[in-house]
């Protein structure tokens, strides 16, 4: 056991001093050509939809390629061509991902968040029968909702000119996927070949497909529109209950994000009878 730790250690070691060598040789010799390489990354909080969005971008979005595995957005930018990629905590990346990009490719991170009661009453298929995200962290020991909304927050007013961002919700993509990447291709350069809402009938381009050890039920399938607002189940009220009432700080999250204007709901689902 000592020994496999000790060899995935070693790899680790090795591919960031690859990335850092690659890094560093194209910093010195590709400032001596221009490139037209695109990168879309798709980030933002976790089961909010990112798995989705990349199906649909994957589906209807030609000349990029993609890998069926979560890779940063980092890894990318010393690669020439076109990729297309997903990891929800590259949200906490821009910074990096935009100051690391010596092919100087045009960037654009479409970040996805979604009603924090459905964040923090969702089931994540590597953990089964426990919630996946809470107040201060979530399983794998990543950022919890704390930390996702304040960065959420800065990311609805970032400003680079290396990276373009895209702030969608959840809500709206389930609602209208169709209007949803109206929305990103006029604030983009990005031109689609056919519709987010078609993207299951193209199950070759998806890298959440059924069958997928990584897909949920829902990724690879035509949109639900009912998919929101599964916290108001009989299921989750202890939960909800229990969780914003020792975190008061998300009843100001659902109103600074839209979701609610007051309190007043609160108390209504805590009386509400079962």
């Amino acid at each position: 056991m000592r020994m496999k730790c000790i060899s995935k250690e070693l790899k680790k070691k090795l591919s960031r001093f690859i990335w850092w060598l690659r890094y560093w040789l194209l910093s010195v010799f590709a400032s001596f050509r221009r490139y037209d390489y695109q990168h879309v990354f798709v980030c933002g909080f976790p089961r909010s939809g990112t798995s989705l969005m990349f199906n649909m971008i994957t589906a209807s979005l030609d000349g990029f390629d993609y890998v069926n595995r979560e890779t940063t957005a980092v890894e990318w930018m010393v690669r020439p061509g076109n990729y297309i990629s997903k990891v929800p905590d590259d949200m906490f990346k821009l910074d990096f991902i935009s100051s690391h990009n010596p092919y100087r490719k045009q960037i654009t991170a479409i970040v996805l968040y979604r009603d924090v009661r459905d964040v923090l009453t969702s089931i994540h298929q590597d953990y089964p029968g426990d919630y996946y995200v809470d107040y201060l962290s979530r399983k794998g020991g990543r950022a919890g909702m704390c930390q996702l909304y304040d960065q959420l927050m800065k990311v609805r007013s970032y400003s680079s000119v290396g990276v373009n961002v895209i702030v969608l919700k959840y809500e709206d993509l389930v609602a209208d996927a169709d209007a949803v990447q109206e929305h990103v291709s006029s604030n983009s350069h990005l031109r689609f070949s056919s519709s987010f809402s078609s993207f299951y009938e193209r199950p070759d381009r998806l890298v959440y497909g059924e069958g997928s050890a990584k897909s949920g039920k829902f990724e690879w399938q035509k949109v639900n529109k009912g998919r929101h607002g599964k916290w108001r189940s009989e299921s989750h009220r202890e939960r909800v209950q229990v969780v914003f009432s020792q975190h008061p700080d998300l009843f100001i999250m659902l109103k600074e994000l839209g979701y609610e204007k007051d309190d007043a709901w609160f108390e209504e689902f805590a009386s509400r009878e079962g």
